[in-house]
């Protein structure tokens, strides 16, 4: 049974990816959108996998019991 603060680790493979951040503001005030759908409640990280070899993938850390189920379907969990 999760704990209302764990968290767990993701990934999400996406198609188109939009990222709107001030340099002198937090994370948290920035926008993220992810195949057109913004990343937000329940999102404690996220990390821009690019490899020449690979697919691009954001790895994200996220709170289960916080995050809308429309996010939760693009999560592939147990991401190393």
């Amino acid at each position: 049974m999760l704990r209302k603060n764990d968290h767990r680790r993701g990934e999400i493979i996406f198609d188109e990816l939009s990222l709107k951040m001030t340099g002198n503001k937090p994370c948290c005030y920035g926008e993220i959108l992810v195949n057109q759908m913004k990343l937000g409640k329940g999102i404690k990280s996220v990390k821009l996998h690019l490899n020449a070899a690979d697919i691009p993938i954001l790895i994200v850390e996220y709170l289960p019991n916080s995050t809308p189920k429309e996010l939760l379907e693009l999560i592939k969990d147990d991401c190393p």
